[in-house]
């Protein structure tokens, strides 16, 4: 019995690690999107500089479409994250 017990909580603890490396997996994809979405927004401000504004206004509400999903995101994982541990 007591070998038995040791193999199943092993395997929980293997289970458990294999948990947290998928959610870390996840928060670097998330991370990586929201630092791509903040290149953008220094590529928008670039562009209102060069007096660009019309073309600078459109890239706006497509990149603030982008972060508001990016940070829903982080947001979800940050609650996750507070809820399994």
């Amino acid at each position: 019995k007591k070998v038995s017990l040791l193999t199943l909580n092993g395997y929980e603890f293997l289970l458990f690690g294999k948990r947290q490396h998928e959610r870390r997996k996840t928060t670097e994809k998330v991370s990586m999107k929201l630092a791509l979405a903040a290149n953008h927004f220094l590529c928008l401000i670039d562009l209102n500089f060069l007096g660009l504004f019309p073309y600078g206004f459109l890239l706006h509400l497509l990149f603030a479409s982008y972060y508001f999903f990016y940070s829903k995101m982080v947001f979800q994982c940050v609650l996750e994250y507070y809820v399994f541990n």
